[in-house]
């Protein structure tokens, strides 16, 4: 949720605004909603190894 700055401002409408939507999330979940067991197993295996890939290159920073 953010704040919406009219509202800060004036006090008028809503407090809370929704965050506009995350189109890459979207487009991952839309593909991972497509796939059979096998394939989204797959697809989260390979999540993991590059989220581990990140996580080691953060480390060595």
């Amino acid at each position: 949720m953010v704040i919406d700055k009219d509202w800060i401002k004036t006090g008028e409408g809503e407090m809370f605004t929704a965050p506009p939507p995350d189109i890459k999330l979207e487009r991952l979940i839309e593909i991972y909603n497509t796939l059979d067991g096998l394939l989204k197993e797959c697809l989260l295996e390979q999540s993991d190894i590059l989220l581990k890939i990140y996580k080691d290159k953060i480390d060595k920073k």
